[in-house]
C-alpha cells in the first residue's frame, strides 16, 4: 500500500530538501483553508504543549521595574 502522504516529502525533496521547504509551506497555508489552519495549529500546540499568543492558555508575564513583581501582561499592575 503506498502512502499517499508522501508526496509531499517528495516535491521538497525535488526542491532541494528541507533547507528550501518554506516555499512549500507557504503556499500550502495559502491552499489551506482558514479553519484547516485554525485546527491544524490547535492540535500541533496541544500536543506538543505550546502556548500560542492571543488564544486562552497563552499568558505573558513581565517584570515591575519598580516593585520588581510580576504581573500578567493583559492586566493592570499595582505596585504594593
Amino acid at each position: 500500500m503506498k502512502n499517499e502522504r508522501q508526496i509531499i516529502y517528495d516535491l521538497i525533496e525535488q526542491l532541494g530538501g528541507f533547507e528550501n521547504s518554506t516555499v512549500v509551506l507557504k503556499d500550502l497555508i495559502k491552499f489551506l483553508k482558514t479553519d484547516q489552519i485554525v485546527e491544524f495549529v490547535e492540535y500541533f500546540a496541544a500536543n506538543h504543549d505550546i502556548a500560542i499568543p492571543g488564544y486562552p492558555g497563552f499568558e505573558e508575564y513581565v517584570l515591575c521595574m519598580d516593585c520588581q513583581d510580576t504581573y500578567e501582561i493583559n492586566e493592570t499592575h499595582t505596585c504594593k
